[in-house]
């Protein structure tokens, strides 16, 4: 069987993945991960659903990035549609990828396989309104901590597509209080230091192909104790807009149609018209995916989200 976790919260989709893992996992025995943005290799894979266990344990194969890259999820159908490879009675293979249902409907091979009994097809929503206050708050009652409604409201007004970099800063704030309720002060100190505003200017430089500019706004932000995650959420949150807007443009639709049809506010719409110029579609999907191997190497700890951003930058 094939179980597929998708959405754009990444923090969420990777903890609904531990749980469905613990579901399916009643032998303890430990699951086969694969990356597809990590030189992922279709024979390695083949080689471990055709493994079988002298003890026939439930097998359980999970691959990370999936629908995130054209051809990596091409590849990756030929092999799930290899007849008698994945055997229900004796293996799972768990599907995870940081998309969108329209992205991921665009990889129509891959699609098709997981899209069908007795598969299954969970989808990660962002929280919002009274179930994001709620996750909030029961992040600081499991440290022993509480929340002012001041506090919670700005809290929550933090929060992006992604939870991971909200999550940060809860972490922070449990280790910086220890103890009592957090309030309005606290997060002006922690959470919204004074440099965190040259953020927008940093991404600005970035989407407007300024690379000198970028990583001298980049260091000042840094020095100001400007806050990497939050950096990161913003850079994604852009060329998320700019490689939706460059394919609307691509498509053929004028500038008014697109301010229509985007869903974006009407001058976020404008600015990243403006930003678009500066990069083919292939380079922002090229950038988008950089962003997102950024982010797995991060929180697997393989390194800094400062050091790889910068990188990033100077990549550009």
């Amino acid at each position: 069987m094939i179980h597929t976790i998708l959405g754009l919260d990444g923090l969420r989709v990777r903890t609904r993945v531990k749980a469905v893992i613990n579901f399916y996992n009643k032998t303890g025995v430990d699951p086969v991960k694969f990356d597809l943005a990590e030189n992922f290799k279709a024979e390695a894979l083949i080689g471990a659903l055709r493994n079988e266990s002298l003890f026939n344990h439930q097998k359980i194969v999970v691959l990370e990035g999936c629908f995130e890259a054209k051809e990596e999820s091409r590849v990756l159908a030929e092999v799930l549609a290899t007849p008698n490879l994945v055997k229900a009675e004796t293996t799972t293979v768990i599907l995870s990828g940081g998309v969108d249902q329209t992205t991921a409907k665009k990889q129509r091979e891959l699609w098709a396989i997981v899209d069908g009994k007795p598969n299954k097809i969970e989808w990660v929503m962002p929280l919002r309104g009274p179930a994001l206050e709620n996750w909030i708050k029961d992040e600081f009652k499991t440290a022993g901590l509480k929340i002012s409604p001041a506090g919670l409201l700005k809290l929550s007004q933090l929060a992006q597509e992604d939870s991971y970099a909200l999550q940060q800063e809860i972490n922070k704030l449990i280790c910086f209080k220890r103890e009592g309720t957090i309030g309005e002060e606290d997060l002006q100190t922690l959470v919204m230091p004074a440099g965190s505003v040259n953020a927008f200017g940093v991404v600005d430089a970035v989407t407007a192909g300024q690379k000198v500019q970028a990583v001298k706004l980049f260091h000042q932000y840094s020095r100001a104790g400007g806050d990497p995650f939050q950096l990161f959420g913003a850079l994604v949150y852009q060329f998320r807009n700019n490689l939706k807007i460059k394919a609307m443009l691509e498509s053929g639709l004028a500038d008014y149609q697109i301010e229509k049809q985007s869903g974006l506010p009407p001058f976020v719409t404008r600015k990243t018209l403006r930003a678009t110029q500066n990069f083919k579609l292939s380079d922002l999907k090229t950038n988008y995916q950089k962003l997102a191997k950024l982010e797995r190497q991060v929180k697997m700890g393989q390194r800094g989200m400062a050091g790889a951003l910068f990188d990033f930058i100077v990549q550009i």
